[in-house]
């Protein structure tokens, strides 16, 4: 019972960031975000990372280890999306980044589930 509770909790606290996060924004970046949310592809591309980390958490709290799996996955998909928008819109050493943490997770993701070094 604890662990759906936490799991409630957490959506709801992902959701209410994001809300907030938007809402901070200034005319036009609204503007260009809900223009960008307009595409369904590209809604649901934007959101693999929360959606993965989400999958994580519950994964991790029903111990099902093939869940956590599709989470990470999940995660390295939207961020590799995210850094391919970043590339394109010139900011190249951020985009990077991302793609080196990503190298880093996989790697990671790797070690942890196999064991192997």
């Amino acid at each position: 019972m604890e662990r759906y509770l936490i799991l409630i909790l957490t959506t709801i606290l992902i959701i209410a960031l994001a809300i907030r996060r938007f809402k901070r924004l200034g005319p036009e970046d609204k503007d260009k975000v809900k223009e960008e949310l307009g595409n369904p592809v590209s809604l649901l591309l934007e959101s693999l990372p929360f959606i993965g980390v989400l999958m994580i958490f519950i994964g991790l709290f029903i111990e099902q280890s093939v869940i956590v799996a599709i989470g990470i996955v999940f995660v390295f998909l939207g961020l590799n999306y995210q850094s391919y928008k970043m590339w394109k819109y010139s900011k190249k050493i951020k985009s990077f980044s991302i793609l080196v943490s990503n190298v880093i997770l996989v790697l990671y993701f790797y070690f942890f589930m196999y064991g192997r070094f």
